[in-house]
């Protein structure tokens, strides 16, 4: 039975990789198997601290202030492949937020 919002992805040789290291961390921390319900990631951060870890990344990489204030705000990296995939509504949500970056800025000087 197909869950709502799955996807059949195809397992490329560094997804499979990736996949058997996960197994392999998997067992040496439970000392078993994964089972059905487990998580693959198991030992991904929080999504606090996804965010604190890219957003720390973004800085180090001397990405736009703009950029890294627009996705404190709506938690996406806009790109041309990116907004494929998001509505008018999420385009405009992330351009309205580059541009309150712009006038709180020009307020504060």
């Amino acid at each position: 039975m197909k869950k709502k919002g799955a996807k059949k992805v195809k397992i490329t040789s560094g997804l499979e990789s990736v996949l058997r290291e996960q197994h392999r961390k998997f067992v040496k921390k439970y000392g078993q198997d994964p089972g059905p319900i487990d998580l693959v990631f198991f030992d991904a951060p929080s999504p606090q601290e996804f965010d604190k870890l890219i957003i720390e990344a973004m800085g180090k990489a001397d990405i736009a202030p703009e950029l890294i204030y627009a996705y404190k705000k709506t938690g996406r990296i806009l790109t041309e492949e990116a907004m494929i995939n998001l509505s008018k509504e999420e385009i405009k949500e992330w351009q309205d937020d580059i541009n309150e970056y712009f006038e709180n800025k020009k307020r504060a000087n």
